[in-house]
């Protein structure tokens, strides 16, 4: 069994193709109970973003693994595996383990150091408990992930003035519209993404904020938060069916929903730009699927804008953070021999069982022999203190190679001593080694690889 990661991000597949393979809800603890009837997968956990879908796995082999892992997510985007193959990317063993760290640490987005990230790796374990898709191994990676998306947030400040995706966007308007002070903007959405984008409009300034949602008494919260954390905000809420009106005093429109189709579309964005007198109106599209019909941007008067085109923007952050990523990644490395470490002692765990059972049933015979002998002379105390001598006698003898096997375990060398220890004592063991070794000859390229058929 192996720890495997196959996924895909802004970086190796199309917008199009991230947002068909969108999970989320009961749509992804859904998924989840599925791969985990797969009789190659022991358990799994998928974390999925508006930028990247991985799914992490334990699995009984690693070719076979990955073809079902790549098969399940062609099929959930309506592709074949041969040609979702060069939109993903694998990992395995150590690599998979690095990059699920770089993934909870920030890393790995497209902002760099987003806060949102860790947020999503700790749904994605929530999701994984609800399923009930984890096992002993899976859980302890995830903690540990999390422990470290923490750790790098806390010590390298790497998330200071967060540049999320909501931010980016606001970042956006302001770039189109210039000074916000005297603009209005209209906010799509009454969730988290939409919450930041309402609270970075305020912290610039912004004249007028309308929120949108399907549930108005949603939208008044969220204008009553903003109220309550900013002094004179000038937040109102609308309901959807009232979007095309509020679109025609806006400059700005931000769309943020977890809807799981397109809200606004162009025939309504038509209209606005015709009653608009030519004043342009500047769509920022951050769902996933999207929530905007990308019909709008051939429409005169509409400046539309969704996930990808905030690449540019986060690039310049990205070198902004440069050194703080610089550090945040020899936490990554600090914190992997910790796993391994904890990894590598699983290896001797059915070992450990073997030689204990081994010694209570040596105990068992032998103290039957001795019973025998004694044509039940023996009262009941006599009896107790011939069992507990027993005991003692094993316990001594069997105490030795088992702390042997886990101090080599911690030194990365628990296979090859629980192999020794097996052919000492004669042992059976019921199951393979919980997890595969790495082999010393065992080239980096070959835990890090697409996901060829070939």
């Amino acid at each position: 069994m192996l720890i495997a990661l196959v996924g895909m991000n802004h970086e190796t597949a199309p917008f199009a193709l991230r947002e068909r393979a969108a999970l989320r809800g009961d749509a992804l603890r859904k998924a989840l109970r599925e791969l985990s009837e797969y009789d190659v997968v022991e358990a799994c956990t998928i974390v999925g973003t508006c930028n990247r879908l991985e799914i992490y796995a334990l699995i009984h082999e690693r070719l076979d693994g990955v073809k079902a892992l790549t098969r399940f997510l062609a099929e959930r985007c309506g592709e074949s595996a041969e040609t979702m193959s060069p939109h993903l990317y694998v990992k395995s063993r150590t690599h998979a383990v690095r990059h699920l760290y770089r993934v909870a640490g920030g890393l790995e987005s497209l902002v760099l150091g987003e806060d949102q990230i860790l947020a999503q790796v700790k749904d994605a374990y929530a999701a994984t408990l609800d399923a009930e898709a984890g096992n002993a191994i899976l859980h302890e990676l995830m903690l540990q992930a999390i422990r470290v998306g923490k750790r790098v947030r806390c010590e390298t400040a790497i998330n200071a003035h967060p540049l999320s995706l909501s931010s980016l966007a606001v970042e956006l308007c302001a770039a189109e519209l210039g000074e916000l002070t005297e603009r209005s903007v209209v906010v799509l959405g009454a969730g988290e993404m939409a919450r930041l984008a309402v609270e970075n409009l305020q912290a610039r300034g912004v004249g007028r904020i309308t929120v949108v949602n399907r549930s108005v008494e949603k939208a008044r919260a969220l204008c009553e938060r903003v109220a309550e954390r900013f002094a004179g905000a000038r937040a109102t809420a609308a309901a959807i069916d009232e979007v095309p009106n509020v679109l025609l005093n806006a400059d700005g429109l931000i769309a943020a929903t977890g809807a799981p189709g397109q809200l606004v579309d162009a025939e309504t964005l038509h209209s606005v730009a015709q009653s608009r007198a030519q004043v342009p109106l500047v769509v920022v599209d951050m769902a996933l699927p999207r929530d905007v019909d990308p019909a709008a941007a051939d429409l005169p008067g509409i400046r539309l804008y969704g996930l990808d085109d905030l690449k540019n923007i986060a690039e310049k952050n990205r070198r902004a953070r440069a050194a703080r990523a610089a550090r945040a990644a020899e936490i990554v490395d600090e914190e992997l021999p910790s796993f391994l470490s904890w990894l590598e002692s699983r290896s001797v765990v059915p070992t450990v069982a073997a030689l204990q059972q081994r010694g209570e049933q040596v105990l068992d015979r032998e103290l039957q022999r001795a019973l025998n002998r004694f044509d039940g002379r023996l009262n009941e105390r006599e009896l107790q203190v011939l069992r507990e001598m027993g005991r003692g006698i094993v316990k001594h003898l069997v105490n030795r190679p088992i702390s042997e096997l886990k101090r080599q375990a911690a030194d990365g060398q628990g296979r090859l001593y629980a192999e020794i220890a097996c052919e000492l004592f004669d042992l059976r063991l019921e199951s393979g080694p919980l997890i595969t070794p790495e082999s010393p000859n065992q080239s980096e390229q070959a835990d890090e690889y697409e996901a060829g058929f070939g």
